[in-house]
């Protein structure tokens, strides 16, 4: 009862596409990998956009040499 055999894939495989349909499952497929590559797009482009969208007050920058930090 460990790993599954390429007979016990095939058979999920068979039931998986007399689920879904053929056509179903392309365009499944296709969603999916467009849906990872704008992912990993806007993981990588990210940090650029944040930092030139939303530059940080002066007075935020250091609070200890503007007097802001009370202790």
């Amino acid at each position: 009862m460990g790993a599954m055999s390429a007979s016990h894939w095939l058979i999920v495989g068979v039931v998986i596409i007399l689920l879904f349909g053929s056509r179903k499952l392309g365009s499944l497929g296709a969603g999916l990998g467009e849906g990872i590559r704008n992912f990993k797009k806007g993981i990588k482009g990210d940090d650029d956009t944040v930092a030139a969208a939303a530059p940080i007050p002066k007075q935020l920058k250091d609070p200890v040499k503007t007097g802001d930090l009370e202790t």
